[in-house]
């Protein structure tokens, strides 16, 4: 799940330890383990994340603060270019 949201899970689990745990135990007592299946294995009639996976709410925050990271990194390397 963590890669369609385009996340790196050791990149993740350092700077979220805590989230990550919560995140685990969610995944470990779903009870949605068929739909979630459908999903990852690409199937045409699977509902997105947010229809059934208690961990998307998360999942859709880290992906946006990785975005924004990405852009002030990137931000920064731009401007650490000018002359």
């Amino acid at each position: 799940m963590l890669r369609h949201f385009g996340l790196d899970r050791a990149a993740v689990q350092e700077r979220f330890r805590a989230e990550m745990r919560m995140a685990e135990m969610r995944c470990a007592s779903c009870t949605e383990t068929g739909r979630c299946r459908r999903f990852l294995a690409d199937a045409a009639e699977a509902e997105a994340p947010s229809a059934f996976c208690p961990n998307a709410p998360l999942l859709e925050e880290l992906q946006r603060q990785a975005l924004r990271s990405r852009r002030v990194h990137d931000a920064k390397r731009s401007a650490a270019a000018l002359p």
